[in-house]
């Protein structure tokens, strides 16, 4: 969920620089279910609509990433794995809705899209590493030795000098 909503920090972002209304992008997904003679510029209940089909999206996606990479320990391969991830969903998602909402153009997602759709790999490439982190957290478990060594915490291990 946490990389829908940076996806949709991203959408507010650029619709704002490129002088739109922030709320463009939830109003054409909302126009999905309204269809596309209810689109208007402001926010609306077709807004709610499309940050709601948003973030169902977006959790579902997370949801099965999630399972794909739950204990991964090699941070730069999840990173990657979530770029890759979040691209392949921006196709999908062209392919499937999309291309029917934004104005006729080429046959690729604009790279505005593509943006949004890296921002959402990106944020789906730190959820092991913020789950670890979670779990330390609300369960008590200690740090691994390996990461306290590093920080200082602890005495390094004794090699076979005895020093």
């Amino acid at each position: 969920m946490w990389a829908g909503l940076g996806m949709l920090g991203w959408f507010a972002l650029t619709a704002a620089w490129s002088h739109h209304p922030v709320w463009e992008v939830p109003n054409w997904l909302g126009s999905l279910f309204y269809g596309p003679q209810h689109w208007r510029q402001g926010f609306y209940g077709g807004t709610l609509a499309g940050l709601a089909f948003h973030l169902f999206t977006c959790g579902v996606v997370g949801i099965l990433f999630g399972c794909l990479v739950r204990e991964a320990h090699n941070r730069l391969r999840v990173r990657l794995l979530g770029m890759v991830t979040g691209l392949s969903w921006c196709y999908l998602a062209y392919a499937w809705f999309w291309k029917r909402l934004l104005p006729p153009g080429g046959g690729a997602p604009p790279p505005w899209l593509l943006a949004a759709y890296l921002v959402f790999g990106v944020g789906l490439g730190c959820y092991p590493g913020r789950l670890r982190c979670a779990e330390r957290h609300f369960l008590g478990e200690t740090e691994p030795a390996q990461e306290r060594t590093a920080e200082g915490a602890a005495d390094p291990p004794v090699g076979p000098s005895g020093g």
